[in-house]
Order: structure tokens, then C-alpha cells, then sequence
């Protein structure tokens, strides 16, 4: 590594998914300490740059209900993440299951993603709602 003395090391990322599942990662795409779960599909773009820390998961692992769990029901089922291609992941993002983020965006560090964001788009916050525009 050239440049200033400091300190680095590379980042692990998981990945853990159901047998039959899709885990699709286009081409230039960056991915840094990323926990990725794919229980049905989960397709990342092309020129995707994902941040340290952050957790796509396209399924609930488990019902909310109590009642689901009292009874042994855990067939709750998953939905397809969508990362578009050129999109911005700041550090420590949680996609959630569902979730189409459009060509172009960047979503700020520790926003969780629970529904979709258009393309171009500056999106931040627990949830994740659009801002303005990327210029």
C-alpha cells in the first residue's frame, strides 16, 4: 500500500443463504465487512459500492407474531432485494427484505432501508426515505 504510514486490514464479509437461493453480484461491485442473507434472491448491480458494517437480508428469519412462534410456524416468506446498478451503501446500512433501491442512489450510513428507493435518489434515516436528488 503506497502513501501515508497507517493502519489497514481487509474486511470479512458472510454470506449465508437457503438452498436454491440467488446471490447475484454484478461486475465492479464493492463490498466492505457486509453480512449478506439470502434465503430467496438478492441481486446487487454492477459499480455497487457496499460500506463497512452494513446487513442485506431478504427474508424475517422468524414471524413477529407470538403466536406463530407458539405454535411452530415459521414458514413466513422471503422477498427479493434489489440493489440497481452505480448505488451507494454508507457504512453500517440494513437493507430489509423487499426492498428495490433504484440506479444511482446512495443511501447515508446507518439508514435502514424497509421500502423502496427511487432511482437518483439521496436517501437517509431509520427508515430510509429520499431526500433530493444525487447530483
Amino acid at each position: 500500500m503506497q502513501g501515508k504510514p497507517g493502519m489497514w486490514r481487509e474486511q470479512a464479509c458472510y454470506g449465508a443463504g437457503s438452498p436454491g437461493a440467488r446471490l447475484e453480484i454484478g461486475n465492479g461491485a464493492g463490498i466492505s465487512g457486509a453480512v449478506i442473507y439470502c434465503s430467496d434472491r438478492v441481486l446487487i448491480g454492477e459499480r455497487v459500492m457496499i460500506g463497512a458494517g452494513c446487513r442485506i437480508f431478504d427474508t424475517d428469519f422468524h414471524s413477529t407474531d407470538f403466536r406463530d412462534r407458539r405454535d411452530g410456524n415459521r414458514n413466513i416468506p422471503p422477498a427479493p432485494v434489489v440493489i440497481e446498478d452505480d448505488v451507494w451503501l454508507g457504512a453500517g446500512v440494513t437493507v430489509l427484505k423487499g426492498v428495490r433501491i433504484g440506479k444511482g442512489s446512495v443511501v447515508a450510513a446507518g439508514s435502514v432501508v424497509s421500502r423502496d428507493i427511487p432511482a437518483g435518489a439521496l436517501a437517509a434515516g431509520a427508515p430510509a426515505r429520499p431526500l433530493r436528488d444525487v447530483p
